[in-house]
């Protein structure tokens, strides 16, 4: 049984080529997967906090950082960045929300000239003419619980592994998901909670949430990996990549719902554009 629950996965760690690959052995110790993860793993779960400026306003976005140049984020937030004559300022999540002055600039940003773009679906990498490289990375990587089998049928995915950072209102910290409070809901709800959001909902997003709190109770923003294993193979099957949106409803106190996007769709597509960074399974 140990065999059919090992968690193999080729994404995004050091690896002799050049590229960025991960192996990462299923272990009943969260602190040791944590471990293996976070020696390997250089890019992504680095949050940002984006900000772009279109006909004098000022939008902020969230996204991830997969490379020092490239980033993921949606394609709504990707549009507004192609609109602002192609400039995008990469900063501290903290500092900019502590700061209700947009114009705030602090050691954490790093503004740069968005070179390149693609466009999949819901998602969209952006390429940056320098390094996103700030003085503070202050995120914190966590690893979650295994899902059991029952949590598996009810979600109705074979089972995650979660890796991913947040933050509460005073400082950042770690914390697990537990994934068995995750509850699938309908498409119907989910619209309806993210009615304010620009999302698309298709087949590729599935909506999710802990009942009656956010999905990391005390966070309100953030961005989350999910590596996906189907119970009959070895090798991972199907990743999951989960971009957390999030809104100032979390920070309320109100109820919100998580959207996942599966990244196999997007495999090939990120391993193009990252030149090669990406190997698919």
């Amino acid at each position: 049984m140990r065999a059919i629950f090992a968690v193999f996965c080729l994404l995004l760690g050091l690896f002799a080529n050049g590229t960025y690959s991960l192996v990462l052995d299923y272990d009943e110790n969260d602190n040791r997967v944590f471990e293996r993860v976070h020696q390997g793993y250089p890019f992504l779960n680095y949050y940002v906090f984006i900000e772009s400026k279109v006909n004098n306003t000022v939008l902020f976005c969230e996204g991830v950082r997969l490379t020092e140049r490239h980033l993921v984020t949606t394609t709504p937030c990707a549009q507004n960045y192609l609109k602002s004559s192609k400039t995008v300022a990469i900063t501290n999540h903290r500092d900019r929300r502590a700061q209700k002055d947009s114009n705030y600039k602090s050691a954490d940003e790093v503004v740069t000239k968005v070179v390149g773009a693609k466009i999949n679906g819901n998602l969209a990498i952006l390429r940056v003419d320098q390094p996103m490289i700030l003085e503070r990375w202050t995120h914190k990587v966590f690893v979650s619980k295994q899902f059991r089998s029952s949590d598996v049928k009810e979600f109705g995915h074979s089972g995650f592994f979660a890796l991913g950072h947040g933050f509460s209102e005073n400082f950042f910290e770690p914390n697990l998901i537990k994934m068995a409070d995750l509850k699938r809901v309908s498409s119907k709800t989910c619209r309806r909670e993210w009615k304010h959001s620009h999302l698309h909902f298709t087949d590729d997003l599935v909506c999710a949430r802990v009942p009656g709190q956010t999905l990391t109770d005390g966070f309100h923003g953030g961005a989350m990996s999910y590596f996906g294993y189907a119970p009959d193979t070895e090798l991972i099957a199907n990743y999951v990549y989960a971009l957390r949106i999030a809104q100032d409803t979390s920070y309320k106190g109100q109820k919100t719902s998580e959207v996942f996007v599966k990244l196999a769709p997007y495999c090939e597509f990120l391993k193009e554009e990252t030149e090669g960074l990406f190997t698919c399974v």
